[in-house]
């Protein structure tokens, strides 16, 4: 049986519990504050985001991940397993 890796952004907001019992990777979004970014579930949870929502003279905006991002983590994963399932 091949072994198929499963991927998604954090747009999903998958519970931790399930990423791990089900090995999914997450690619981080990217979180914009001004000048400020921080990768979303990485550098910033969502507590803190909200509390910067409240704190921060900016407007939070949001990016995807970069094309590169993700070639690399498909890179990464193609070492381990036989295809890759992206669910965006």
């Amino acid at each position: 049986m091949p072994k198929i890796a499963i991927v998604t952004d954090s747009t999903s907001d998958l519970p931790k519990e399930i990423t791990k019992k089900y090995n999914i990777t997450i690619v981080p979004l990217n979180v914009h504050f001004g000048e400020e970014t921080l990768l979303d579930g990485i550098d910033i949870n969502s507590k803190q985001f909200f509390h910067k929502l409240v704190e921060s003279e900016y407007h939070p905006q949001t990016s995807q991940p970069s094309v590169g991002t993700f070639l690399k983590t498909y890179e990464t994963l193609l070492k381990n397993y036989d295809s890759i399932l992206s669910i965006h």
